[in-house]
């Protein structure tokens, strides 16, 4: 299971950020120096080896249907954007735990959809 840090509700502004369609492949480690210029790892354990990745993955942004009634259709409430070639690493930090960085172009944006199934049954 993978959670996106950036996945979240925002309260004041009602919105939900979700991470869809997540499709990562894990390389053979390396160590930490030979990751060290490309990325900013926050608080890694730099005698731990690292883990290239690269993969896709689509980004979902709802409003609440309030605020797409707005501007059209309230069932209509959620934009999608493909990244198709994002890439990144993961490493341990210093607390045994894992993080990692996984970014790419935002291609083929696609407005007024309707919210993902796994948000539509809730």
């Amino acid at each position: 299971m993978v959670r996106c840090r950036h996945e979240s509700i925002v309260s004041d502004g009602g919105e939900l950020w979700l991470m869809e369609n997540l499709n990562i492949a894990v390389a053979a480690p390396m160590p930490f120096a030979a990751a060290y210029n490309s990325y900013v790892m926050a608080h890694a354990d730099v005698r731990s080896r690292v883990y290239p990745i690269r993969g896709s993955f689509t980004w979902s942004k709802c409003m609440t249907r309030h605020d797409a009634g707005i501007y059209g259709n309230p069932d209509q409430n959620c934009s999608e954007t493909d990244v198709q070639a994002a890439k990144g690493v993961c490493w341990k930090t210093s607390f045994g735990d894992w993080s990692c960085l996984f970014t790419g172009a935002a291609l083929g944006r696609r407005e007024r959809t309707r919210p993902p199934a796994a948000v539509r049954t809730r």
